[in-house]
């Protein structure tokens, strides 16, 4: 095997590995967007915030139950910070 002959298929192999890494990395970056939970806010959520904000003012009292629920358009998102109702009543 000549010197020219090796540095040639050294060169295909490392073309070969390179092409293969960049298709490996197309591949597995990959995620369909329906499995893809975007924390964004909408068009008016800020102003929608703030004026309910500004509506209520919460009086809360010695003795109180507090319970309070996250909710967003995709459940999985906001299950991270529900806990399930027997936790939060063990929990106290």
């Amino acid at each position: 095997m000549s010197a020219r002959s090796f540095r040639q298929d050294r060169v295909v192999l490392v073309e070969r590995v390179a092409l293969l890494a960049v298709l490996a990395s197309i591949f597995t970056g990959c995620v369909s967007s329906k499995n893809l939970a975007l924390f964004q806010e909408g068009p008016n959520t800020t102003v929608d915030s703030l004026s309910i904000a500004q509506q209520y003012t919460p009086r809360v009292q010695v003795g109180d139950v507090l319970s309070i629920t996250v909710s967003s358009l995709n459940p999985e998102a906001s299950a991270v910070f529900n806990l399930p109702e027997s936790q939060a009543m063990i929990q106290g």
